[in-house]
């Protein structure tokens, strides 16, 4: 992947400790080198894997090159707009966080835990 050859900095959003995914991506972040920022944004967090973790995304330090999104879908649409808006190269998409939704046979997206509708509006 060319973009994390020149990334200089990667996000990734919605890190949590028990998340398979944010600990893998850190580990093979660091074994094979990547020289750049990372930084784990958590509302819940304030270390993560000795990392200093960001409560969002607007406040990184600068928009990183590559944001991997480990949120629900609203939030991702939401992220995918403000980041590419601000510069960031790559979004990668956790489909493990989608995974919880299914689509009713009236189209709308729905929990299996809660079942609250979840919309999205374009602006």
């Amino acid at each position: 992947m060319k973009t994390l050859d020149t990334a200089d900095s990667v996000a990734i959003v919605g890190a949590r400790p028990t998340g398979v995914g944010s600990q893998w991506l850190i580990r093979n972040l660091r074994q094979y080198g990547f020289s750049g920022e990372v930084w784990p944004v958590s509302r819940k967090l304030t270390d993560f894997y000795g990392l200093k973790v960001y409560p969002s995304v607007e406040e990184l330090p600068w928009a990183p090159s590559i944001a991997v999104l480990a949120v629900n879908p609203v939030e991702t649409i939401r992220l995918s707009g403000l980041l590419s808006g601000e510069g960031t190269k790559a979004v990668v998409i956790s489909a493990r966080a989608h995974s919880a939704l299914r689509i009713s046979p009236a189209g709308s997206a729905r929990s299996r835990r809660r079942s609250p509708t979840i919309s999205a509006q374009a602006t």
